[in-house]
Order: C-alpha cells, then structure tokens, then sequence
C-alpha cells in the first residue's frame, strides 16, 4: 500500500474494546446485550473532550480514537475504567504510539494494527500499552506500570513488550472513604486529570457535618501521593476581612520571588488607597499568575476550605482559576455550606 500523498505524523491510537460482545448478545438477546455494550461505548466517550481525544471511528463493540499525547491518553483511559469500576460488561484498551497515515480522515499504518492487537490482549477492565508508550510518558507518581512480558502480536514477526498501566491515585483511594464511591471517583479522576494536563475544579456543598472536610482531605492526600503541588486556604470569619486566597499565595515559599513582591505591593497599595477597583483587579491577575507559574512546572491543587466565609477578593480569584482551569495543569477543590457561594465560585465570568 502506498502513503505518497497521505498526511501522516506521530500520533497516539487508542483501540477501546467491550469484552465478551458476542457472548453477551448470545446469552441474554440482541436487543439486551447491543443495549448494554451501547451504553458502555457512551460512557467511554463521556471524557473523551476533557482529554483532548478523537474519535475515528465506532466498530460496533468498540471504539477508534487518537490523541496528540501518549499521557493524555493513558490518563483518559485510566480515569474511564476507573468509572467504570463495578459496571458490566467490563471494557478493555490498547494504546500505542507511533506514525501514522492519514491521521485526520482515517489513520493507517502499523502503529494502528499494534493498537488493535494490543486491545486484544487486554482482559476486561484493563489498560494495557506498548513500550514506547510507558517510555514516552517517563515516571509518573500518577500511573504506575505493571511489566506484563514480551508477546507476539498477529501480523507482527518480533515480540512486543507490553504493559499494564494502573492508576496510583484509584489505588491510594482504596483504603480510605467508605460510602462515597461516586465521590471518590471524581476526586480521583480529577487527580488524573491535573497530572495529564487538563484542569478541572470539584465544589462540595452541604451543612456541616455531612463529610465535605473528609472528601477534601482525601483529595489532597491523592494530590501529594501523585506529586501534585497543595495549595490549602481556610477562610473564617476573620480571614474574610483581609483576602485568604491573595494572601496565603504571599506567603507561599514556592512562588516566585519577583510575583510575591508583585502581588505584595498591589495587596498593600490596595489597602491603604482604599481597595480602588483597578488595584483589585490587579491582585486577581497577580494571584493566578502565580498559581499559573506554578502549574508550569507541574500539576497543582488549589484547595479552599470554608469558602462560605470567603471574601469577594477571594471569590473573584477563585473565579479566574476557575475559568482558566481547563488550559492548564492547576485544580480547584473548594467546600462551603451555601449554594450561593458556590455558585458564585463556579461563575466563569
């Protein structure tokens, strides 16, 4: 076959698989059994956007998809069998990197076939990769890999080493909450998520009582397990008179010398010119900046407990990282016992 003509490049495919399709279909009927793997499939691709993935295309019991990024794709995958956890029929999936023809109408080529093979060999509710993969990604406190031997894949003469790829922050998690699976899930998935590149933000509500601490403790123990940068805020009454989400970046060791003066200077001109609404928007920009310079150089979590006691420079703050979460490596977890404020916090503009 020739590629004269063909776009190509290097290119992560992804082959999803539901295992047993035909067996199912034979022991409960076409219609239950093409229901239940439909609804599978659609659940696989529920996080497909979040990771920056594509689909190709749909092969009935399974899917096609690409990425641009070997650790976006594994993170995709780990964070959807990790929702996948206790549903049925289990889902399996085979990633590979390599070049790729035609990659934006219908990719081809051996990197494509090894995918497909390496799906095959995957047991229901796995993850399994080729080598290049585990070595593009590198070490990863998110993602451990289980060494799963040399075999030989169809159509291929050399043996492939392949791994298994497990999910660091879902194993953390399994001794901890008892109770709150639909929590945990995202509470991990939202770890991954960070880890691989993609920002998102979680808003407990509720009275006291109810657990939120809990959950927010949990989350910041998976962050620190899987290398993730902790940013802990606790507002009170007290705090909500001089601005805890500016302030506490201030005093933040990790952030940069020149931003702390920055951001300094605005908080003291601010108060003593009588919080002028420029100098406000000043320490907005000047507080994310310095969550964003951290983020360059790896994951972070923001976690703003109490956000009920918030303060309106706080809040405006939390708002921007909000917005700017999806475009970058740092995380909001806040809690607070008023809807309002949290949907105050989740306001993107």
């Amino acid at each position: 076959m020739s590629t004269e003509g063909v776009d190509g490049g290097i290119t992560t495919i992804v082959f999803v698989d539901v295992e047993g399709s035909t067996a199912l279909v034979d022991r409960v009927g076409d219609h239950a059994g093409t229901a239940a793997v439909v609804q599978q499939l659609d659940r696989v691709r529920e996080r497909l956007d979040t990771y920056g993935g594509r689909e190709v295309k749909s092969l009935g019991d399974g899917l096609m998809l690409t990425f641009s990024s070997p650790r976006q794709a594994v993170g995709y995958a780990l964070a959807t069998q990790r929702a996948l956890t206790g549903t049925a029929p289990r889902v399996r999936f085979g990633i590979n990197t390599g070049e790729v023809f035609d990659v934006q109408t219908d990719p081809i080529g051996a990197a494509v076939n090894a995918a497909s093979r390496i799906a095959d060999r995957a047991d229901g509710g796995e993850v399994l990769v080729a080598d290049v993969v585990r070595q593009l990604i590198g070490l990863s406190p998110a993602i451990r890999f289980v060494d799963r031997g040399r075999v030989r894949l169809k159509g291929f003469s050399e043996r492939w080493h392949l791994w298994a790829a497990e999910d660091s922050a879902a194993a953390a998690s399994a001794r901890g909450t008892v109770g709150r699976r639909s929590e945990l899930v995202a509470i991990g998935e939202m770890i991954s998520s960070t880890v691989s590149g993609v920002g998102l933000t979680i808003l407990f509500e509720g009275e006291a009582g109810i657990g939120k601490t809990h959950l927010v403790r949990e989350a910041i123990g998976l962050a620190r397990a899987a290398g993730v940068t902790v940013i802990e805020v606790v507002a009170d009454e007290v705090m909500r008179r001089t601005g805890a989400l500016p302030f506490s970046l201030l005093e933040d060791s990790r952030v940069a010398g020149q931003q702390r003066d920055r951001l300094r200077d605005l908080l003291q001109r601010r108060s003593r010119d009588g919080a002028p609404e420029d100098l406000s928007y000043g320490v907005v920009e000047a507080s994310v900046d310095a969550v964003e310079s951290l983020a360059n150089a790896g994951a972070v979590l923001v976690v703003f407990e109490d956000a009920h006691w918030a303060d309106d420079l706080s809040l405006s703050v939390l708002r921007s990282l909000v917005r700017r979460a999806p475009d970058s490596r740092s995380t909001l977890v806040s809690e607070a016992r008023s809807k309002t404020v949290s949907r105050a916090i989740a306001m993107r503009s």
